[in-house]
């Protein structure tokens, strides 16, 4: 996934206006986290010099990212553009390129003060002197030259002299407000036509033809893709819109499963869903379900077996423990109070027995 970040406007905010603070950055790259790229747009005129740096530092460590000046990039913006190494940096076509000296506006005070502050603003333009000659490698007093004299750079001068690798092509469409003889005779055939010539095309038909416009649609996950070419799908190469916008970057998943990889607002991929083969599937819940009924039976036999296994140990141990058990004879209770008889006694007490 390709996330795309944007920086427009005031580098940091004022009493009366709010404007970029880092943690509008950083909240960006965290909804977008775990991107394999940030492009990362710059539209502003500079502002806070405090913000600027902080934003710049933040962007430098993140080294999947591509920085790109986009329209106007002045001042503390363009140092947050120069974060990135060199073949990091883009700028797209009409842009302009602002660099001069750092300024305090609205600010007054006595002799000291003003000293002051002319010694803060001399050490911020030697800081960005030597930002500008390490991100570009010009000489110093070029550069010196070059801000003092507030100077406005196309996007060739800036790829000549560092500021960043290429330019970036603007794919953005523009309103059409009319359509001349040339573009109603353009060969509306012609397979390398870009969308905004698609569109225009197909209302010189309609025109022709008094016929209603219908632009292809497609519903994915992440809305409906509008495109130009006849067809249940876009083809690969071709521009899509999401609403009235250029497409972002990512993947689209249709309800029948197709994936679309949209880069730089063009299909680059189209990726068709996998075929589920039925009975082949079929085959195996048959076979997964026979394994499961034996798996199950051979249970059973193991619960069982193990049953009258413990049945058989209980009853010979109920068993052994009856053949060994001898019970005590009983032993007669000494009557420690009966009194001894005498020989005469005993006699006499047999003689009574024998009457009986």
């Amino acid at each position: 996934m390709i996330a795309k970040i944007y920086i427009n406007g005031m580098i940091g905010s004022t009493e009366s206006k709010r404007g970029v603070e880092l943690q509008d950055v950083v909240s960006q790259i965290e909804q977008n986290k775990g991107a394999e790229q940030y492009l990362i747009y710059i539209n502003s005129e500079g502002g806070s010099v405090r913000v600027g740096k902080l934003i710049a530092e933040y962007i430098s460590k993140l080294d999947n990212a591509i920085t790109i000046a986009d329209g106007f990039c002045a001042s503390m913006g363009t140092e947050i553009h120069l974060a990135r190494p060199i073949h990091q940096r883009k700028i797209k076509e009409g842009t302009s390129y602002f660099i001069h000296c750092p300024l305090i506006e609205g600010f007054s005070g006595n002799s000291d003060e003003l000293a002051e502050a002319s010694e803060y603003i001399k050490q911020t333009e030697t800081a960005m002197l030597n930002m500008y000659h390490k991100a570009t490698g010009l000489n110093k007093a070029a550069l010196s030259g070059l801000m003092k004299q507030e100077t406005s750079l196309t996007p060739e001068e800036c790829v000549s002299l560092g500021f960043c690798s290429e330019i970036v092509q603007n794919l953005e469409l523009k309103a059409v407000a009319f359509i001349d003889k040339e573009i109603i005779n353009t060969n509306i055939n012609n397979k390398k036509m870009n969308l905004k010539e698609k569109i225009v095309a197909s209302i010189v038909k309609a025109f022709e033809t008094e016929e209603e416009v219908k632009a292809m649609m497609v519903a994915t996950d992440n809305g409906e893709l509008t495109f130009a070419s006849e067809g249940e799908m876009p083809e690969v190469g071709e521009e899509v819109m999401l609403g009235e916008e250029i497409a972002p970057d990512g993947n689209y998943t249709t309800e029948a499963g197709f994936v679309i990889v949209v880069v730089d607002g063009m299909v680059s991929e189209i990726t068709e869903p996998e075929v589920v083969d039925v009975e082949a599937m079929k085959t195996e819940i048959e076979s997964l379900k026979a394994q499961l009924e034996e798996a199950t039976a051979k249970a059973k036999e193991v619960e069982e077996n193990a049953m009258a296994t413990i049945q058989e140990e209980i009853i010979a141990f109920k068993k052994e423990i009856q053949s060994k058990y001898e019970p005590k004879a009983k032993k007669e209770e000494f009557n420690k109070k009966a009194k001894e008889l005498t020989i005469k006694e005993k006699a006499l007490a047999r003689k009574e027995e024998l009457k009986k």
